[in-house]
């Protein structure tokens, strides 16, 4: 129903998740994502074709509904699309836009708020055994956010795996109080030096990705 209220809508954070079994969270509330652009230049409402929305065809009226039956619906508006790191999965039979694992992932530790908190999000790191670090780093760098690169970094090395960016990354740091693992929590002295990174959270949570 959401899909059909919102054709350009695309289920992230949490709900992405699930989908793809990256937590055991069992989802009671649902988390799409949709753009301030009306439609979307990247993807047609699921069961049409471009010829279907020819010149003068009106666009379907996206609407965010805050409830569809007993579910509580989180809609996370961005500036802008995008524009990748979405598939095409299916839901009951019906299909939907979703965010692909390797967003989804960059997108719970954007906003680990909206993905269960960090160690729900650091746990679902973990979980993605066989996760696409070239596309997660192609995907990092796409957003282009220092501090996102500082982090995804982190992470990566502290799960064992490498690429070749993480070097150029390392070497175009960010520097100051603001950097740090979980953005909307206080500064912490514990801190990677190589990373640049306040590692605000208990070291419980940080042991997931330790391995400990």
């Amino acid at each position: 129903m959401i899909q059909e209220a919102n054709p350009w809508a695309v289920f992230g954070f949490v709900t992405a998740m699930t989908y793809h079994g990256l937590t055991d969270l069992v989802a009671k509330e649902v988390y799409p994502i949709t753009s301030k652009n009306a439609g979307n230049p990247h993807r047609l409402p699921l069961g049409t074709m471009p010829d279907d929305w020819s010149e003068g065809t009106r666009l379907i009226a996206a609407r965010r509904p805050a409830r569809v039956g007993d579910v509580a619906v989180h809609w996370t508006q961005l500036t802008e699309e995008p524009g990748f790191g979405v598939i095409i999965g299916y839901s009951s039979g019906i299909p939907i836009y979703v965010t692909d694992v390797e967003r989804t992932l960059l997108d719970a530790l954007r906003m680990p708020d909206k993905s269960g908190g960090i160690a729900k999000v650091l746990q679902a790191w973990r979980s993605a055994e066989n996760v696409d670090v070239g596309k997660l780093v192609s995907y990092t760098d796409a957003y282009g956010n220092k501090v996102l690169r500082q982090r995804v970094g982190f992470v990566l090395e502290k799960l064992g795996k490498t690429h070749s960016r993480l070097d150029e990354w390392r070497h175009g740091l960010q520097r100051g109080g603001s950097v740090k693992l979980v953005a909307n929590n206080p500064y912490a002295e514990t801190f990677s030096a190589e990373w640049n990174l306040s590692l605000n959270v208990p070291a419980s949570i940080l042991a997931i990705i330790e391995g400990t």
